[in-house]
């Protein structure tokens, strides 16, 4: 019986895997838990930045229970926040974050360039999240997918704020696997393992009845 139960293992390690490899962040200190910017690339106006730990509208630390998180906000030109990551051609991405503001009403109005607060997500050079002078009162989640098109691909962010800074923390990129599977093909590979499984466990009964009935 124990050797019957091998095939389950075998299918719960795949299960595990498939689970564990389709949404691993691929984001390295996305949380800034170093308590600094490493593996993050600044440029720009690189005037306005920090890591803090301290309380934000009232909110202690970053999102989620994180402890740290980035506090940028520069007046016009804007600084750049950027980390290139690995990717496969044709898989669907995932860029989600969170995002705050010490004055909640951004404190600008406007364009950036002319006295307006803004703050961007970029994905491969692609703009996905364009906050302009939008009233961010707390932890604020923003996220959009989009395919890659090359085997490195950058995450960006832009911020100005010409009042107050803007908290930036718990930012995650997942493979959702390939454009226009479900799922990126994650239930398709669960149904398979499992079905793998039960069909050695049940091969394997099987054998175990014969070998009794001889």
């Amino acid at each position: 019986m124990k050797t019957c139960l091998l095939p389950l293992a075998a299918c719960l390690a795949a299960v595990v895997g498939i689970c564990g490899s389709a949404r691993a962040n691929l984001v390295q200190n996305g949380d800034f838990g170093t308590g600094n910017f490493t593996d993050w690339t600044l440029s720009g106006n690189v005037s306005y930045d920090s890591v803090q730990t301290g309380s934000i509208r009232g909110i202690p630390g970053g999102p989620n229970g994180d402890t740290y998180y980035a506090y940028i906000g520069p007046y016009y030109p804007p600084i750049y926040l950027s980390q290139s990551i690995s990717t496969t051609v044709g898989d669907d991405y995932t860029l989600s974050f969170y995002v705050i503001h010490t004055d909640g009403d951004a404190g600008g109005s406007g364009p950036a360039d002319a006295g307006g607060a803004e703050l961007t997500g970029s994905f491969g050079g692609d703009e996905g999240v364009d906050l302009l002078d939008i009233p961010i009162t707390s932890w604020t989640e923003e996220s959009f997918t989009i395919d890659a098109s090359s085997t490195t691909e950058s995450i960006s962010f832009s911020a100005v704020s010409p009042s107050g800074y803007y908290g930036l923390g718990d930012i995650s990129v997942v493979n959702d696997g390939p454009s226009g599977v479900p799922d990126g093909g994650v239930g398709l590979g669960l149904t398979a393992a499992v079905l793998a499984g039960l069909c050695g466990y049940a091969a394997c009964l099987r054998r175990r009845q014969v070998e009794l009935v001889w």
